[in-house]
């Protein structure tokens, strides 16, 4: 019963135990080998090319909001242009202040619900955030996530004060702006906490408090609207374009298979929601905050589902919803607790090790599940291979002039330091813009087009890396042809049978890869002005099409591509 009355009154061990836990995934992180995500590179070139003058654009020159996260880029763009840190490390540190903000006031707000209640229950709440995987991996991934749910943890605890004291409107109003203009669904949910002041706030300022909280809001958010529109010609991120333009019922099922997935992937979280969706249907008095961290998470559950979520592991869309449930999680299960003490069920301390075993076994099978996992080594593997790839690109080509084009516009681009369009959309408003039916593909893949290379016309594009001590196949990866027929076709256009020739430890086929890519080879137009080459580094099997009319000192760089012929 003092464990938790000891965080409420002594700040220094809140403190230090929040600190203990960031320390903890610090040093865990970078012993297992979390690191920088993909995608996180998007944003650190675009804050690199604000602090060298070209402002918050991915190419010189060019207005393309490709960071989807413009509080976030320009905090990291401004440090470096002030301070000279490193893009990579400020990314590192936001994130875990972040991280550290959230847990030291899940600790501080830990507390018996009632008089009486186990207080050693509380701490499961704050114990489910400190231990989550999405919260490490993406504290290491240099993405904006867990700074975004720091900001948006903050404006939820805002609007909890305005509820229970009537104050603090204008604070959360300003935490609400800075979200919304790091991550553009910050504004539906500010929308959400005016209606939840009206709603539950002291009657005396039921009119006034969420009226403040809106005009602070919008002293935040307006300018960077109005500025974005100006300077962009678009009033959303290109992303989201990308990603959500053109999203009807096909977007709202993968959408709904995403939270399912979350609902499996989470089971203590979801037990959680079980448990407070209990309690209301027993009409079980509750506090307004458990009320309205509910009716919040079912608003963010329904936001991602009509969105499709993402492709990221660990349900990236919902990691601001963590927070909010180990919040109500502090309330609900102390009271789950007493409600089996009462029905002569296994005492408080029997049934208060079952919920820590089952948080353990819960967080053990969110790092373990299939999907997951791997998913999370696919992006990290891609990342550092790519980052070599950059790194190499950029000792090897002197040239700065040389257009760079690359269906991963992050690691590569970030490293080779030339101008680069990808073929997604994410630098580029054309394919942005393109008219397409989202749902049927990978979320973020589905506007790819390697038609706009002719109109491009780069000097590179990106194919292909693959480790030193892999043997790549000459013959492509099965493709059905137009009778509906599998058949093989080879770096010249031309289809073979199918033959059964499995993959063997060690090898690869050259063609397995999207289908969009496997396209170029059944292209004589591209054949003829690209040519597929290697990367001149004895540690790489970096594959690009280099134009045939290239500078002699770029095409210096690379040597024709040739495998063994399995023909």
């Amino acid at each position: 019963m003092q464990s938790i009355p000891v965080w409420n009154h002594l700040p220094r061990a809140r403190m230090t135990q929040a600190i203990l836990v960031v320390c903890v995934c610090l040093v865990a992180g970078k012993i297992i080998g979390l690191g920088t995500f993909e995608d996180a590179y998007i944003t650190f070139r675009c804050s690199e090319n604000f602090a060298l003058g070209h402002g918050l654009n991915y190419n010189p020159g060019e207005r393309v909001e490709s960071s989807s996260t413009f509080f976030y880029a320009l905090l990291v763009g401004a440090v470096e242009r002030w301070l000279r840190l490193n893009p990579i490390l400020t990314g590192n540190a936001l994130n875990f202040s972040a991280l550290l903000f959230i847990l030291w006031m899940l600790a501080q707000r830990a507390r018996p619900p009632e008089e009486g209640m186990s207080a050693r229950a509380v701490a499961v709440g704050f114990w489910y955030a400190a231990t989550h995987p999405a919260l490490w991996a993406y504290a290491h991934s240099g993405m904006e996530t867990v700074f975004f749910t720091g900001l948006m943890f903050a404006g939820f605890l805002g609007l909890l004060e305005m509820v229970e004291t009537g104050r603090g409107a204008g604070r959360a109003g300003l935490l609400f702006g800075l979200a919304a203009i790091t991550r553009m669904e910050a504004t539906a949910f500010m929308g959400l906490a005016a209606g939840l002041a009206v709603c539950f706030g002291p009657k005396e300022r039921r009119l006034i408090g969420p009226l403040w909280l809106l005009l602070c809001f919008v002293a935040v958010f307006a300018p960077v609207l109005a500025w974005r529109w100006t300077y962009y010609g678009y009033p959303f991120p290109i992303s989201y374009y990308v990603k959500v333009d053109g999203g009807g019922l096909l977007l709202a099922k993968r959408g709904l298979f995403y939270v399912f997935t979350w609902l499996i992937l989470n089971p203590f979280g979801t037990a959680t929601l079980g448990l407070g969706i209990r309690f209301i249907h027993r009409r079980t008095a509750l506090p307004r905050r458990v009320t309205i961290g509910l009716i919040w998470i079912a608003a963010y559950l329904a936001y991602v589902l009509s969105v499709g979520g993402d492709y990221l592991p660990f349900g990236r869309f919902l990691v601001p919803i963590i927070p909010v449930l180990s919040l109500i999680g502090a309330d609900l299960w102390p009271r789950w607790v007493e409600e089996r003490a009462a029905q002569a069920n296994p005492s408080r301390r029997l049934t208060r090790r079952r919920i820590i075993a089952y948080l353990a076994v819960s967080q053990v099978w969110a790092v373990i599940f299939p999907f997951q996992f791997f998913g999370l080594l696919h992006e990290l593997g891609t990342a550092s291979t790519w980052r070599q790839v950059g790194k190499a690109i950029h000792r090897r080509i002197p040239d700065r002039d040389v257009t760079l084009f690359s269906f991963t516009a992050g690691a590569l681009p970030y490293y080779a330091k030339l101008r680069c369009h990808d073929g997604l959309g994410l630098t580029d408003p054309v394919l942005a813009h393109k008219k397409v039916e989202l749902g049927k593909g990978i979320p973020g893949h589905e506007k790819a087009d390697v038609r706009r290379i002719f109109d491009l016309r780069p000097d590179l594009i990106a194919y292909q890396s693959f480790g030193k001590k892999v043997r790549i196949r000459t013959l492509p990866h099965y493709v059905t042809d137009e009778s509906g027929q599998k058949v093989f076709v080879d770096a010249g256009g031309k289809a073979h049978p199918l033959k059964a020739r499995p993959n063997h430890q060690g090898e690869t086929d050259l063609f397995s890869q999207h289908e969009i890519m496997m396209s170029l080879f059944a292209s004589e137009e591209f054949l003829s002005r690209y040519q597929l080459m290697k990367l001149k580094d004895p540690a790489l099997q970096a594959l690009f099409f280099v134009r045939r009319d290239a500078k002699p000192r770029l095409k210096a760089a690379f040597v024709p591509f040739a495998a063994p012929d399995e023909n």
